[in-house]
């Protein structure tokens, strides 16, 4: 995806704000959806990247979170 600076923020392609992508368990982006199935997440709790599946935050090999 294509991403700028609109002046203020990092922007998408489709003009909406770029979603943290690195922070701790707790940190993690809310509110996300099966349109956002794929963003990888770097959580520095469990230190490994996680991937959201459209539904839950999984391992990138799929497999759920321990």
């Amino acid at each position: 995806r294509t991403c700028w600076w609109n002046g203020t923020n990092w922007v998408d392609s489709d003009g909406y704000k770029i979603i943290q992508r690195l922070g701790g368990t707790g940190e993690r982006p809310e509110n996300l959806n099966y349109s956002h199935q794929g963003f990888q997440y770097y959580d520095t709790t469990l230190k490994k990247y996680i991937l959201w599946e459209g539904e839950n935050w999984v391992n990138l090999d799929g497999t759920p979170l321990a």
